[in-house]
């Protein structure tokens, strides 16, 4: 099919010639990605329980409730979906500090 097509060698050879500049910022929105995943989850899940196979923050005294992020993948997953601006909406921090976090990573990756 692509080879009906003459904008798609254009598109093809474009892409090459790229990639060597490209590689440089993919590379710092995977590390920039990776840390401040790693800063969210801390900062939301600050004492993680496994509870019936859950993780849920809290303790018996005050009472169990579920985590927003249940892995540092699902973290990721926020982080990559903010520094890049698509925003789905599923997942969002509910502490102060997290949210501030979530603002600072949208801003630093525009």
């Amino acid at each position: 099919l692509m080879k009906h097509f003459d904008g798609t060698d254009v598109l093809i050879n474009t892409i090459k010639g790229s990639l060597d500049a490209l590689s440089i910022p993919f590379f710092f929105l995977m590390l920039f990605n990776l840390l401040f995943a790693a800063f969210m989850f801390n900062i939301e899940t600050p004492n993680p329980v496994y509870l019936n196979g859950e993780v849920v923050t809290g303790s018996n005294s005050t009472g169990y409730e579920p985590v927003t992020y249940s892995d540092v993948m699902n973290t990721v997953w926020f982080m990559f979906v903010t520094m890049t601006t698509a925003g789905y909406g599923e997942q969002s921090p509910s502490s102060t500090f997290g949210k501030i976090l979530a603002a600072i990573s949208a801003i630093l990756q525009q």
